[in-house]
């Protein structure tokens, strides 16, 4: 069989093919070196086309990309956000501007929105397939954001309140000879501050600073002429009833008919409106009534001699109007044309009685906590001094909790308070309180030392050389945040507090039952340098005159952990957290009175995020610390 041969053209296309092979061979080496390249050093590395809303954090790493956005939220909340609605506008910061502890209005989680980034995009199970797909696809995040939204609209509100109409509903004017004539409606005007804030949420969580306009509308009262017109009869016979007596014991009050009139209201049963009694209406006139008729009980008075307390004046009982149930009486009756009412109290008993202290368990001092107010003004010495007298003696039953906010009552002038000068809407004002989280932070620190379980606690916004270390300090305010915890030794405890020179102690006298705490020292981390200094202009300082209200004060985050053993060999543990915002330093500068009212800013330098010396914490805490999360703003005094 004859030797096939190759023609001339086939072996010129075999040579055409062969540079053709070879170098789809190379590419393809070189495409999949880069490849895998690629792979490795997106493992450190966000992809290309990822946004935390609208910053690109394509090719950095965690850490640059914590302080590219930490930077650029300080731009932003230094510049702050402005409101605006009809002629009126203003400019809403991160704080409220108080000078101890103001409250957070809204807050970023750097580390919860980089988290949330970096796992979508699957780095740490990196593959060829997954590499290639975050390459060529769009990483968008929006960032982990708070706002406290009844603090702010608060704010809006009291800057807004000119442009706001309030509607009225038509009213029943009862006449002397009984009959009744209709005052019609009034229709308002009001603002949409929940649509404001949902757009502002939707800028923070881009990482936005634009302007927000506030819509302006129509509040048509819910009550009107016409409805009234149609009710005559069923008003009239209300009415009829008046005046109403409401008894208790011996005492007695009156209610007349335009009382009466102001307690009706509309209903719709059936898709009809129907004349009824308002339930709140009505608890809040018994509100102001128990006013009248609440009596506190009186513990006994005791007198410490050596380690225990003695008894020198027994309890007395106090009352307390349930206006629950003094509610629905009243409107069970007007109902039934009842017009003479009993109502109903609650007897509140003495803790004490004629008991001695020892047989309710207060034997011992169980836990002592301790802080120092050097270098307070005189206004917040004595603002802790009358804390202290107040919660001083205060006595807790077996599984009772304790409520600091509740147990100060009302802070004011008239319960013997002083004022502190704080900034507010760059202004220098009076408020009265300002040291009262002295005391809080101090009986925090007494409970945890007995070992009593922690059910409410805030740190402060920022760090306050008063409650060093920080990480151990609690803040309070009306209604939130509070101090609570629960006395779950089987026994009374009593809290007694005492001031002596520049230190404040709470002791918890008690009986011990055996168990032992352990409380670690806090560990500081993430410090963060506060912003440049800055200078508000006032017309109430001479022109040129500097005053600062404000000390900087870098933000950190730190933990302690808490941990408690019982006789029985049970443990319950805790980790404290807390999270300090940068504290920027602000001064007021005086200027003349005819000119506007502007605010400069010194320069310094950007501010960075310290590492942790050796000596702080090792590696695996400072991890551990930085995959919690802390929420919620604190508002202290």
């Amino acid at each position: 069989m004859p030797i096939p041969r190759l023609t001339s053209k086939k072996i010129k296309i075999k040579r055409f093919l062969w540079p053709i092979v070879i170098t789809i061979s190379f590419l393809l080496i070189i495409t999949l070196s880069l490849s895998f390249y690629g792979l490795e050093y997106y493992r450190h590395h966000f992809f290309p086309h990822t946004f935390i809303g609208s910053l690109d954090l394509s090719g950095l790493t965690l850490d640059e990309a914590n302080q590219l956005i930490q930077d650029h939220w300080n731009q932003l909340t230094a510049k702050g956000w402005t409101f605006e609605a009809l002629d009126h506008s203003m400019a809403i910061y991160q704080v409220t501007g108080k000078a101890e502890g103001s409250p957070l209005l809204f807050s970023l989680n750097i580390e919860e929105t980089l988290r949330q980034a970096w796992e979508k995009q699957n780095h740490d199970h990196l593959n060829l397939s997954t590499f290639l797909t975050n390459y060529f696809t769009k990483h968008y995040t929006t960032a982990s954001i708070m706002i406290n939204e009844p603090l702010l609209e608060q704010e809006l509100q009291a800057n807004f309140q000119p442009l706001i109409i309030p509607s009225k509903p038509a009213t029943i004017l009862v006449q002397a000879d009984g009959n009744y004539q209709v005052k019609p409606e009034i229709v308002g005007q009001a603002i949409d501050y929940t649509a404001g804030i949902n757009e502002f949420s939707q800028q923070l969580q881009n990482l936005k600073n634009e302007k927000i306009v506030l819509s302006v509308k129509e509040d048509p009262p819910l009550i009107t002429q016409a409805i009234i017109d149609d009710l005559t009869i069923p008003i009239n016979q209300y009415l009829a009833l008046a005046p109403i007596t409401l008894q208790l014991s011996t005492a007695t009050w009156t209610i007349k008919g335009d009382t009466l009139a102001s307690w009706l209201t509309l209903d719709l049963i059936d898709n009809q409106p129907t004349v009824t009694i308002s339930s709140s209406t009505l608890k809040d006139y018994l509100q102001n009534l128990a006013l009248e008729i609440n009596q506190k009980p009186e513990g006994g008075q005791f007198k410490r001699n050596g380690n225990r307390l003695e008894q020198f004046k027994p309890g007395k009982n106090g009352r307390e109007l349930n206006i629950e149930a003094s509610a629905t009486a009243i409107i069970k009756a007007l109902h039934q044309g009842i017009n003479n009412i009993e109502l109903t109290v609650d007897e509140i008993p003495s803790p004490l009685s004629d008991n001695d202290p020892a047989s309710l368990g207060i034997v011992e001092i169980i836990g002592v906590g301790t802080s120092n107010f050097s270098g307070s003004s005189a206004n917040r010495i004595h603002n802790i001094k009358v804390g202290t007298a107040k919660i001083s003696g205060q006595l807790l039953a077996p599984d009772e909790e304790f409520s600091l906010v509740k147990a100060l009552g009302e802070v004011s002038e008239a319960t013997g308070y002083k004022p502190e000068l704080v900034i507010k809407a760059n202004k220098t004002v009076p408020e009265y309180g300002g040291g009262l989280c002295q005391v809080a932070t101090t009986i925090f620190r007494a409970a945890l030392a007995s070992g009593l379980p922690i059910t409410e606690r805030q740190n402060h916004s920022y760090r306050v050389s008063y409650y060093e270390p920080a990480g151990t300090d609690a803040t309070i305010y009306n209604p939130k945040p509070d101090l609570r915890f629960i006395n779950d030794t089987g026994h009374y405890i009593l809290l007694l507090g005492e001031v002596s020179g520049h230190t404040l102690s709470f002791s918890v006298w008690g009986t011990k039952d055996g168990r032992q705490v352990t409380q670690t020292k806090p560990i500081i981390y993430n410090i963060v340098k506060p912003a440049p200094k800055k200078l508000i202009e006032t017309e109430d300082l001479e022109p040129g005159k500097l005053k600062c209200i404000e000390q900087a004060h870098n933000g950190a985050d730190t933990y302690f952990d808490y941990i408690v053993t019982y006789p029985n060999g049970e443990t319950k543990s805790r980790r404290f957290q807390s999270h300090y915002v940068p504290w920027q330093e602000v001064c007021l500068i005086g200027k003349k009175k005819d000119t506007d009212n502007t605010e400069a800013t010194t320069t310094s330098p950007t501010p960075t995020t310290t590492p942790l010396s050796a000596s702080s914490t090792d590696s695996a805490a400072t991890s551990t610390a930085g995959n919690t999360t802390t929420t919620s703003a604190t508002t202290t005094n």
